[in-house]
């Protein structure tokens, strides 16, 4: 009997053998979706007296200025600090960086 021979597989080829394999495709995406829709929380009501301290220092707070926020968006509350570059009293948002928040969104307020 004749032995067959055969071609030798490229290097490239042999490596597609040896790569990850994700049997379960997008379910990473789906856990995180979950995970976020867990986490939702109603936004809080903040007491009149603490909304006029906001309003106080909003009104003191300039460009330029740093600061340590709590904000509220899609269902959680979120902390950024950074360095004011916007402040729009039209539209009412606050831009640190290139995040814009809405005054309406404020928790807390911190100069640095």
């Amino acid at each position: 009997m004749a032995e067959m021979i055969r071609a030798k597989m490229p290097p490239a080829a042999r490596a597609k053998q040896f790569a990850p394999f994700a049997a379960l495709s997008g379910l990473e995406a789906a856990l995180e979706r979950k995970r976020r829709e867990l986490e939702r929380t109603e936004r809080p009501i903040l007491p009149e007296e603490r909304c006029a301290d906001l309003n106080d220092a909003l009104c003191a707070l300039q460009e330029d200025d740093r600061v340590k926020l709590r904000y509220y968006r899609r269902g959680a509350q979120r902390m950024i600090t950074g360095i004011v570059t916007g402040i729009d009293c039209v539209t009412r948002t606050l831009t640190i960086g290139e995040t814009r928040i809405a005054f309406s969104d404020l928790l807390d307020l911190q100069r640095l």
